[in-house]
């Protein structure tokens, strides 16, 4: 499942301290350069791999 992938990688990079916060990131978070939507809505529309994409952007130091 896309959601458990993700909260697993946000774990995994340090980028959330624990499942509620990952948790709420997916649910709450705009993501800017994903057309301001959450993550929850980019799975929804079967845009996940942008998810993965802009978490990679960000652990790595990037602006996504």
């Amino acid at each position: 499942m896309m959601k458990d992938k993700i909260l697993t990688l946000l774990l995994d990079l340090s980028l959330c301290e624990n499942y509620d916060d990952a948790n709420q990131w997916y649910e709450n978070s705009r993501l800017p350069g994903c057309g301001n939507k959450t993550a929850r809505e980019l799975v929804g529309s079967s845009q996940g791999d942008l998810v993965i994409d802009y978490i990679k952007h960000v652990a790595d130091g990037s602006y996504a």
